[in-house]
């Protein structure tokens, strides 16, 4: 096959290519296909029948090969679309694999017989230029009135109400941006809803992701001229002028769909705006990564699909997931549902999964048992439509289960896509190339800096991070990145936080680990770390708990990667330095958040030898403060044996006496004094209590005091006068509840309760604590007050074992799993099995329970003294018929007969 010269029309199927116009003509009808993609169609078809190669290509139209594979893929996916090919039966351009492509239709003569006869004295008239429209004053176009939308794809899931929303939108404005990240489905919302109101002279869709990015310069607006009034399709005269649109428009009640603006943005905002005011029934419909700024814009952001709630699955808490054992009951079906899992019919993003999975593989269907894995599938991906769709095609090889475990590397796995979606759709990867690719420097380097945080951040935190760019000044740096829909926020106390998309995230950390900045990067955060954990301390000793608690719950994801970095192999003095410190100053806030295994483990690892850790020997001044933190934590980590706690409390003593900052050493001998309680040593611990009082300072508050008076009415509970230790307890109670500090309240009332208990007034004892419960419920403090949560259910299992005691029990056993002290209740569970006749499994409970506490070395609690005695009474001496059970999962079967 030979083609013309360069510049003549091609002939081809229903198509004339018509290079020296800029257009494409089906059956004389303008195809909406520009820019790059028009000029790859133009190289491949005027070489017909012969493979060109990709760098060959790029030359030819690109002038260069210093472009991504992507865009030419891109350009492809276009070129095809416009063409209606399909790349697996290709009736015009094959693609060849990791070779190039092939241009594979006839052309054909552009003069025909009739064609070629002219009147005398004129020339031939070819058709291709004949299906030009004239180049005089512009016409309405000529094509239905309906507009060029493709037919509606079903399958739309989850978006009622966002369709809702854009619908009213559209009418009660002239210019709609449809906002957010790629992958999240604004396209195919855009078509739906469009599709629903056609104007009287039709809706018209202008595909820009096939355009490179241009600046706002008259060659690049031109072009953009050239694009509108093809896609309309309108003459060529049509694209002279923004005046000769506006003038071809003005007459036209009709709605044009931008799809994908965002790398246009700027010179197409500056295009629309005087199109506007020329054509006032010209109505726009825009999606992209990021609003235009038109005066008459109106911007809805899309954000993911409906997620679970993380409270509900048990995903908010890792810990809790690592350390729970799931055992199903007797006589559960095999495919029920965790308690934690909920139905995906219930949220959006488990509906979009499941019909994706059913429509790989048809026979599949969602059962109770694949709830957790859809759940958690839909939590990593964070909702996001295009993520999901990519994991439903992987399930048919790999299964529900393997799919969850892998998308730790979620753009490796997520890379397969029906042949017929857009090239940048077809990975994750592609899809956050596209969007980074437009980023400048500086906006590139913040986003990979930004990868540092896990999970939600503050705008302080970010300036943090971000301080040496744009000369430390990251404000505008972050709200650019907000405005191309990088950076989400999400609402927060009366304000908001801000995240990163998890693919989002790793994307950027893998560009950062390969950019050479990613050590400073991690030092300004290990430094903001140090500070956040300091200020944390500062807040905790003399602020209401539930004032600052939230905002430290959301900081903990932030602090771990600080603190880890300096426990690193590579880590240098200074680094481990900063992370002792940072160690030191969580002690007391991470164990208001029940991290008290998290802490304990970084002061361990930083406490150890240095010949078994990493980063060099510690300052000794340094090392007598971790002492003095791991004696500090060992009341609130019942982990950590009292006699360790108080010989490394008595080595910080001995090496620096009270040293550190006041309230440091006022709690040191808070804890010695707390220690001294739970071994029963009733003369030192009056010591500690009188120490504790000498370094109260005269301008502490009530909240930094009550440690000191604390100690004291322990004392009075470990000396008998049971009475009196409910009394002042339910005074303290009082009067920090008057204070506002409702969480440091709900210890006092806890102990009074246990008093209550103690005094054998078992039903006074159950009020209190279900009030406790109820009101740290509200607050959403469970995860922290897992011991109360557990003291009510000991409480109640001493009642009954009835249907509330046992789901209160097993709700206490989840959250004290998440801090490994399962055996806390342990002398709790002998009364589940008694109250239900099963005598002898009570027994062996009881055993194992003792057993425990010889395990540890420390002396029942008063509470738990009072069970093993009534116990005893009840069940006297004798054995039990079976062995006593030989781990804690075994014991919670036997007790409350599921997890």
């Amino acid at each position: 096959m030979t083609a013309p010269p360069a510049g003549e029309p091609l002939a081809f199927g229903p198509f004339v290519l018509d290079i020296a116009e800029g257009r494409l003509l089906a059956d004389g009808v303008a195809v909406p296909l520009v820019g790059r993609p028009l000029q790859v169609l133009d190289a491949l078809a005027r070489r017909p029948g012969r493979l060109v190669g990709r760098d060959e290509l790029l030359d030819l139209v690109w002038g260069h090969r210093h472009v991504s594979d992507s865009v030419l893929k891109v350009a492809l996916n276009a070129l095809r679309q416009a063409l209606g090919d399909d790349a697996r039966a290709p009736r015009y351009v094959e693609t060849v694999p990791r070779r190039g492509y092939r241009f594979i239709a006839e052309l054909r003569p552009l003069v025909t017989a009739a064609a070629s006869v002219a009147p005398p004295g004129q020339a031939p008239v070819n058709p291709a230029l004949a299906a030009r429209p004239a180049p005089s004053a512009p016409s309405a176009p000529p094509a239905s009135p309906a507009g060029n939308l493709p037919p509606p794809r079903p399958g739309l899931v989850g978006r009622q109400a966002e369709q809702v929303r854009l619908r009213g939108l559209m009418q009660d404005h002239r210019v709609v941006t449809l906002v957010g990240l790629g992958g999240l489905g604004k396209t195919r919302l855009a078509l739906a809803v469009a599709a629903d109101e056609v104007p009287p002279a039709g809706t018209w869709l202008l595909r820009l992701d096939a355009l490179p990015p241009l600046a706002d310069g008259v060659q690049e607006r031109q072009r953009l001229l050239a694009a509108i009034a093809a896609a309309l399709p309108l003459p060529a005269a049509a694209a002279a002028s923004v005046d000769a649109l506006g003038r071809a428009l003005a007459p036209l009640a009709l709605r044009l769909l931008l799809d994908n603006a965002e790398h246009v943005a700027a010179p197409l905002a500056a295009l629309l705006g005087p199109l506007l005011a020329a054509a006032p029934r010209l109505r726009l419909l825009v999606t992209s990564q990021r609003a235009l700024r038109l005066p008459d814009e109106q911007v809805m952001p899309l954000a993911p699909l409906a997620l679970p709630d993380a409270a509900t699955t048990g995903l908010a808490a890792p810990a809790t997931a690592a350390h729970a054992t799931h055992h199903p009951a007797p006589d559960s079906a095999p495919d029920s549902a965790p308690e934690s899992a909920p139905d995906p019919a219930h949220y959006a993003a488990g509906r979009l999964l499941c019909e994706r999975i059913g429509r790989a593989q048809p026979d599949w269907h969602a059962r109770a048992a694949d709830w957790a894995d859809i759940a958690a599938i839909c939590r990593q991906l964070d909702g996001v439509p295009l993520a999901l769709e990519l994991a439903a095609a992987r399930v048919p090889l790999l299964g529900l289960a393997a799919v969850r475990s892998r998308l730790v590397a979620p753009l490796a796995l997520l890379t397969r896509r029906a042949s017929d979606g857009e090239a940048r759709h077809r990975s994750l990867q592609a899809a956050l190339d596209w969007t980074v690719d437009l980023l400048d420097d500086t906006q590139r380097r913040a986003l990979q800096q930004l990868s540092l945080f896990a999970g939600s951040f503050s705008v302080e935190a970010a300036e943090h991070v971000l301080a040496a760019l744009a000369g430390g000044d990251a404000l505008d740096l972050l709200q650019d990145l907000l405005d191309r829909s990088l950076v989400s926020t999400e609402p927060w106390a009366g304000g908001h936080r801000l995240r990163l998309f998890d693919s989002v995230r790793q994307h950027a950390g893998a560009a950062l680990a390969a950019s050479g900045e990613q050590a400073a990067a991690r030092r300004r955060l290990a430094a903001w770390a140090e500070a956040r954990a300091l200020a944390l301390e500062r807040l905790d000793f003399g602020t209401p708990q539930l004032q600052w608690l939230p905002e430290a719950r959301a900081d903990a994801e932030l602090l771990r990667p600080a603190l880890d970095a300096g426990l690193a192999r590579d880590a240098d003095p200074d680094d481990r330095e900063r992370a002792a410190r940072t160690a030191i100053a969580l002690v007391m806030p991470w164990s208001r958040l029940g991290r008290q295994a998290e802490v304990m483990g970084w002061l361990a690892a930083l406490r150890a030898p240095c010949e078994a850790s990493t980063g060099g020997a510690l300052p000794d001044g340094l090392r007598s403060e971790l002492d003095r933190a791991w004696g500090t934590l060992a009341p609130y980590a019942p982990q950590i044996p009292a006699r360790q706690g108080l010989e490394a409390l008595d080595a910080a003593q001995a090496a620096r006496g009270d040293a550190s900052p006041r309230w440091r050493a006022y709690l040191a001998r808070y804890a010695a004094g707390a220690l001294h309680m739970r071994l029963h040593q009733t003369a030192p611990m009056r010591q500690e209590a009188a120490a504790a009082q000498a370094l109260v300072a005269p301008d502490w508050g009530p909240l930094a005091r009550r440690h000191a008076r604390w100690l004291d009415i322990m004392l009075a509970r470990d000396e008998g006068r049971i009475a009196e230790y409910r009394d002042r307890s339910r005074q303290l109670g009082d009067e920090l509840q008057a204070a506002g500090a409702l969480a440091e309240a709900w210890t006092q009332r806890h102990a009074e309760a246990q008093a209550t208990f103690v005094l054998g007034d078992v039903e006074g004892a159950a009020a209190v604590l279900d009030e406790l419960v109820a009101s740290i419920t509200a607050a959403g403090s469970l995860h922290e007050q897992a011991p109360v949560v557990a003291m009510a259910a000991v409480v109640h299992l001493r009642r009954s074992a009835d249907g509330r005691a046992l789901a209160l029990a097993r709700q206490a056993v989840r959250g004290l799993q998440a801090h490994g002290m399962v055996w806390w209740m342990a002398d709790a569970l002998p009364w589940a099995a008694w109250h239900q006749g099963r005598d002898d499994d009570a027994r062996r409970l009881q055993a194992w329970a003792d057993a425990r506490v010889a395990e540890r070395g420390d002396q029942r609690g008063p509470v738990f003294s009072v069970l093993r005695a009534q116990f005893g009474e009840v069940a006297g001496s004798a054995p039990a018929a079976g062995p006593a059970p030989v781990d804690e999962a075994a014991a919670l079967m036997l007790a409350l007969g599921k997890p």
